[in-house]
């Protein structure tokens, strides 16, 4: 509800926030915790882990991996 989203896609970022929090303890997931680790109300370990996930390192690392796939369709593999 806080998102403004309807039951498919609050079923979505359901789906899509279990899929983040069973990923082991990456970066987004830790964040997450500690941020509850300090009492933080949900929303705001959510937001921790989210932010954390914007980062080229984390959840930005598939838009580089697509890249380097596009890159290797054009240029070929050895100059990707």
């Amino acid at each position: 509800r806080g998102w403004s989203v309807d039951a498919a896609g609050a079923d979505l970022i359901r789906k899509a926030l279990v899929l983040l929090a069973d990923h082991e303890l990456n970066a987004s997931t830790f964040a997450a915790r500690v941020a509850a680790s300090t009492g933080a109300p949900i929303a705001a370990c959510l937001l921790a882990g989210l932010a954390t996930l914007t980062g080229p390192r984390h959840g930005g690392a598939g838009a580089a991996a697509i890249a380097l796939v596009e890159d290797a369709e054009r240029l070929g593999p050895d100059e990707a």
